[in-house]
């Protein structure tokens, strides 16, 4: 069943929400007399964001004021004609920086502001959108013109075919200035007072048959954005988004530099410590160079695990029984020996998680095992390599590409690797043979 969900910005002037609405439930009639230009529409859900200034006497009195007005007159104008209110909700933007009791923010004036504003907004539309269910209905008509701009901006990156912009205007233009009078046409005051431009009261009738109500279509480009999955709301960043769209629109690369030890994408780069920047690199080497995968190697059919190599590769340093072992060379393990053992990795790299590896095994049911006890030193490097990504990268779109994921595969075995486009990696710097070795 299609839900209909309202979202708009709003300033000072509330009756703007209740204008559209209204224009929605009463669509206008073709030019040629048959029916409606466009189906009716009642949303199910009006959600509206805000800003709220404090007041050090009476804190947010004023936006508690204006919640409480508007879900008044929306509810008021659902059962004027003859619909069950809608789900309501009405909120400021949140300052995590905000001191003496200030939550929100109360102006979007300062970059910082402009930021706060475009990460909730952006993040309401990309969640409605998300719903195959849902069709979204952005009002572009309040707040700052700035709060319009990232309204459409969002539209822009994750509208889809059935979702929709407009802009609400109403005629006569007197009604303008009629503040919390005019709510809609035919509202049950059907005759209101309002100051005209040469500071006169004149009576202006509310009554539909004197009053228009324009819902003006915004014609916006619908990008189909797709971020990759798994990032939480509070990461999200609306500076980041941009620079991240940029990037994947021109298909940027990631330059992984040996002679540097840096991981560069756009204007950006990351600089690891060299046991780190090897460990990554085996990762990259893998991706780039298409070590045998798992599953159908081709897109769209099953896993594309091309580059990819069973997780207990970079564990188990073993094998044989306890008192006959060999070391077990794997090539994701020859490929992080020799890369810690370049010259350039000397200084400054620690080499204990190749003796780690080199002294454990596994056991018959896949754990790492040393002396008995059940342990797994790269658990401990993973989680260390990304920690490293997170400090360097800082855009959660980029690092979703960057941190090695892990994937159970039809044996039950768990794979790892970089979900990275293979075209999208750059290798410099390092040995040609390590190019090579890992060819299937």
């Amino acid at each position: 069943m299609v839900r209909h969900v309202f979202l708009a910005s709003a300033g000072p002037v509330l009756p703007i929400i209740t204008e559209a609405l209204w224009a929605l439930m009463n669509p206008p009639r073709d030019a040629a007399g048959g029916g409606a230009a466009r189906p009716k529409v009642v949303p199910q859900r009006v959600h509206i964001v805000t800003t709220a200034e404090y007041d050090p006497e009476h804190g947010y009195a004023e936006f508690h004021r204006r919640r409480s007005l508007l879900e008044d007159k929306v509810a008021e104008l659902y059962r004027q004609y003859r619909q069950e209110p809608p789900e309501f909700q009405f909120e400021a933007v949140e300052d995590p920086e905000g001191e003496e009791g200030r939550r929100f923010i109360a102006d979007v004036r300062t970059e910082r502001e402009n930021i706060l504003y475009a990460n909730l907004v952006t993040r309401h539309v990309r969640k409605y959108c998300a719903k195959a269910e849902t069709v979204l209905h952005m009002l572009l008509a309040g707040g700052r013109k700035t709060m319009s701009s990232y309204d459409h901006s969002a539209m822009m990156f994750f509208g889809r075919v059935e979702d929709e912009m407009s802009h609400v205007l109403v005629h006569p233009q007197l009604l303008e200035r009629a503040g919390e009078q005019f709510w809609w046409p035919d509202q049950y005051e059907k005759l209101i007072k309002v100051k005209s431009l040469e500071d006169q009261f004149q009576d202006v009738s509310t009554s539909s048959r004197d009053v228009t109500v324009d819902l003006v279509p915004v014609p916006f480009v619908r990008l189909g954005v797709r971020l990759p999955t798994g990032i939480p709301p509070e990461a999200e960043d609306y500076r980041d988004l941009i620079d991240f769209i940029e990037f994947e629109r021109e298909g940027g690369a990631f330059v992984v530099d040996a002679d540097t030890q840096t991981i560069s994408f756009g204007s950006r780069s990351v600089k690891l410590t060299k046991t780190y920047f090897g460990f990554f690199a085996v990762f990259a080497i893998a991706r780039k160079m298409g070590w045998p995968g798992f599953g159908s190697a081709e897109e769209g059919i099953g896993p594309n695990t091309a580059g990819f190599f069973p997780l207990n590769d970079l564990r188990a340093g073993l094998k044989g029984d306890a008192k006959n072992p060999v070391r077990n060379d794997t090539l994701a393990l020859r490929c992080y020996r020799a890369l810690v053992n370049d010259d350039r990795f000397q200084h400054g790299t620690e080499s204990s998680l190749l003796k780690h590896i080199d002294q454990s095994r596994l056991n018959s049911r896949g754990r790492v095992v040393k002396e008995g006890k059940t342990v797994d030193y790269t658990n401990t490097y993973r989680s260390n390599l990304a920690g490293q990504l997170e400090d360097g990268v800082r855009s959660p779109y980029t690092l979703k590409w960057l941190i090695p994921e892990t994937r159970e595969i039809e044996d039950g075995r768990i794979i790892i690797g970089l979900n990275v486009p293979p075209d999208r990696i750059v290798l410099k710097g390092f040995d040609p043979f390590l190019l090579v070795e890992g060819r299937p």
